[in-house]
């Protein structure tokens, strides 16, 4: 079991990333995932992504919770990447709230790690918290948190993932089920917020998750996408992606697994990323082991080991230029199989 990362804002925000395989998954301070290893499971095990999920229960947003928007966000964006949507799931709502409650109390931002006999003790992990209010997972899972000083918007919280190498996970995990906690703190951190998110597949499900089609290429900044925030501050994320660089440009995500191909061996080709009118810009493209660049593409590796499963991360290493629009070319093999992709996405200011 696995679980995944936290973001940051433009604004003092941190994230942090947990993620889980078989059962799991800012301004402040921000945690580091706890890996640990992956299983291989049948090919047959994934199904096609959702495209439509019930309505969840959770009460409209007020100034101090954001559960509904934060669903309605991820969603959203999980759609238009093509990942699929994730279904409400009441038990995972219970062990993220235990957690932000755990948070709350003792004022530890941002860790995915809880301490035995502190206030609020409810599991050490995301897969114990899980364990502990009945949920068993069966599949890919993922937590990811966002705690700022600011004003609590279910945008905010998104914003922050959605601007990330790490926190893209929650975007990109074939994960079936989500549980949210999105509040404002009341005893240690008064005025400061916290948003988190347990993904993970219940073992009661058909599939073990929801991937796409061989062949597919999932992006995100997504083809067409526009309004994409120029610049990234990676210090604010938990782990620090690029500790070398003071500030980047929005990371961009890039999905190989599919069903067939869950954990993909991946060679890069080409990958390159250019303004219109203009040549290809630097980047950073971080890869698992299993990733690698043909002539003339670098990939570095993934020291941190948190990017997810077939997910590629590139980071421009400096702020993107605003209102411009630029094109992505990607082209490589994924076990064996050539596959390519070119899209195109627009800053804003």
């Amino acid at each position: 079991m696995k679980s995944e990362p936290s973001l940051f804002a433009a604004f003092a925000m941190s994230l942090a990333l947990s993620t889980t395989l078989v059962g799991c998954g800012g301004g402040g301070s921000t945690s580091s995932p706890t890996p640990t290893p992956t299983p291989t499971p049948s090919p047959s095990q994934y199904a096609a992504p959702v495209t439509t999920v019930p309505a969840p229960t959770y009460p409209a947003d007020t100034a101090t919770n954001v559960q509904l928007g934060v669903f309605a966000g991820i969603n959203s964006l999980r759609g238009k990447i093509g990942t699929g949507e994730l279904k409400q799931n009441t038990l995972l709502d219970q062990a993220a709230q235990n957690h932000w409650s755990y948070v709350n109390q003792n004022g530890i931002v941002g860790e995915h790690t809880e301490t035995p006999g502190l206030p609020g003790f409810a599991g050490a992990g995301p897969t114990a918290r899980w364990t502990q209010v009945g949920f068993n997972s069966a599949g890919a899972g993922t937590e990811v948190m966002a705690s700022f000083g600011a004003t609590l918007t279910a945008s905010t919280c998104i914003g922050g993932w959605e601007n990330s190498v790490y926190h893209q996970a929650i975007l990109f995990t074939p994960a079936l089920d989500v549980g949210i906690a999105g509040e404002t703190f009341t005893v240690v951190n008064p005025g400061f917020s916290d948003c988190t998110v347990d993904a993970a597949t219940p073992s009661s499900a058909a599939s073990i998750g929801q991937l796409p089609v061989d062949g597919s290429v999932l992006v995100y900044p997504y083809s067409g996408q526009t309004g994409v925030t120029p610049a990234f501050n990676n210090a604010g994320e938990f782990p620090n992606p690029a500790p070398d660089l003071n500030g980047a440009g929005h990371p961009i995500g890039v999905s190989l697994a599919t069903q067939n191909h869950p954990q993909p061996v991946v060679v890069i080709s080409q990958l390159t990323v250019t303004p219109q009118g203009g040549s290809p810009i630097a980047i950073r493209i971080l890869g698992r082991s299993t990733t690698t660049g043909g002539p003339g593409v670098v990939v570095t590796m993934d020291t941190n080991k948190v990017l997810i499963n077939g997910l590629v991360g590139v980071l421009p290493v400096a702020a993107l230029a605003p209102s411009t629009t630029y094109t992505a070319v990607f082209a490589g093999t994924v076990d064996g199989t050539a596959v390519s992709k070119t899209w195109s996405f627009t800053t804003g200011q």
